[in-house]
């Protein structure tokens, strides 16, 4: 009877514990993963194959079995090299972009941001070649390192004030990029952050900068102006 009892116990336990595992999942043309929180995040097609699609739009809701998720985050690596796509819709329930989100997606050309966006981790959009222009949402806290890197159509960016966590080597490579001017909240320029940026003529910093780390402006050749 004990044993029997026993028996019971851990199967209710490990069936529990596979219902809160993470569950992956197809809706639309995209997979998706499952969170804690009952949100979902978009995730890699698989390991082998890339997503074919020119254009992707992200739904703010998917439904599995029954249940409505809420889309809150591109998950890390889903587009990554996806040569094909050229436009993005994301929707505004997305707070987070994870790593190598999009790199390599060398032919996009323009994209959205929702306004909703708090992180945008390492090598985001590395690589997204075609990028000319971006717009920071004013709720962004976080930007990883080479968020941006070789980003080489890059001449517009705009660093909102809500900006506090910038990481290592951020625009390096950005070989268009001419002028830029950073926010009160970024009191530390990391390493390699703007490693040849050969277009920047023109920098202004605010009074709050507290760090220049090495090699910020490493082979920025046409850097004539520095505030």
């Amino acid at each position: 009877c004990i044993m029997r009892k026993l028996f019971l116990l851990l199967t209710t336990l490990c069936v529990s514990a596979l219902a809160q595992a993470i569950t992956t999942f197809t809706y639309g043309n995209l997979n998706y993963f499952t969170q804690d929180d009952g949100s979902v995040y978009v995730t890699y097609k698989d390991r082998s194959s890339h997503y074919e699609d020119a254009t992707i739009n992200v739904p703010e809701t998917v439904e599995f079995e029954g249940v409505t998720y809420t889309v809150t985050g591109i998950g890390a690596g889903p587009f990554r090299g996806c040569k094909n796509l050229t436009e993005i819709h994301i929707p505004a329930t997305v707070d987070f972009i994870g790593n190598n989100a999009f790199n390599g997606c060398e032919n996009v050309e323009e994209f959205q941001l929702p306004n909703n966006l708090k992180t945008i981790d390492a090598a985001a959009f590395y690589a997204c070649s075609k990028i000319t222009e971006i717009i920071i949402p004013g709720n962004v806290t976080k930007l990883g390192k080479q968020c941006f890197a070789s980003c080489k159509a890059l001449k517009n960016i705009i660093v909102p004030s809500s900006v506090v966590d910038f990481g290592e080597n951020m625009f390096q490579g950005c070989t268009a990029l001419e002028t830029i001017e950073l926010p009160r909240s970024v009191v530390t320029i990391p390493e390699y952050t703007f490693d040849h940026c050969v277009s920047l003529t023109t920098i202004s910093f605010s009074d709050k900068l507290e760090i220049l780390d090495n090699y910020a402006f490493q082979n920025c050749k046409k850097l004539e102006n520095i505030e």
